[in-house]
């Protein structure tokens, strides 16, 4: 697979150096100073900023250096003139992106554990467990189909998967087995250690919000 990874580089900003003269014709006030910004790519999307640099050319001759080059007076003028220009913000895009993919994580995983905590401590019909075996590190669903006082009735699914999400098919009526296994309300969390499973998420139907 090939991966289209490396640098590119943009026009910031140009100015004309007041003052400088040309130290190929002679000419004053034609030197103009041209920064560029340059930044890693992913299939053309910027990541990150790399840095910046700073280029000269005669409007008069066209002759043109890049900062190793310049006179001592124009490249301290091309330096200054270097510092001023900021980053532009879609040279940041790759981190922008990624800080807003972990913050959709971090924001997901409270949700999650908020709502595991919640349905726990009021477990309802139709809640559907999805259980991870601690044996085999397979995946299943366990449903509530009745609730007596403390005693939570479950009925299991027939079926498995190396993934949980390979499940969501399978969580239908016509997939749970009819015989039901009564468990206490506090024995919801599963927490492997005698019953085997583990408990990976809690579905709550939409009707239940």
């Amino acid at each position: 697979m090939i991966f289209f990874f490396g640098t590119r580089s943009s026009h910031l900003k140009s100015t004309m150096l007041d003052y400088e003269t040309c130290p190929n014709c002679g000419q004053q006030n034609q030197i103009q100073c041209s920064v560029y910004g340059s930044y890693a790519h992913f299939f053309r999307i910027p990541l990150f900023p790399t840095g910046k640099s700073v280029h000269a050319q005669c409007r008069h001759c066209g002759a043109q250096w890049d900062v190793y080059c310049m006179t001592p007076e124009i490249r301290q003028a091309a330096l200054r003139f270097r510092t001023e220009q900021r980053k532009p913000i879609l040279h940041f895009t790759g981190l922008i992106l990624f800080a807003l993919f972990l913050g959709f994580l971090v924001f997901g995983a409270h949700v999650a554990g908020t709502n595991r905590q919640r349905f726990l401590a009021d477990p309802q019909v139709n809640d559907c467990y999805v259980l991870r075996n601690s044996g085999d590190g397979y995946y299943t669903l366990a449903r509530i189909e009745a609730i007596e006082g403390d005693t939570v009735w479950l009925s299991f699914n027939g079926y498995s998967a190396g993934r949980s999400t390979r499940l969501d098919k399978y969580n239908k009526d016509e997939y749970f087995g009819e015989d039901l296994y009564p468990f206490l309300k506090k024995e919801l969390d599963f927490k492997g250690d005698e019953d085997g499973f583990l408990l990976h998420k809690i579905i709550r139907p939409k009707t239940y919000e």
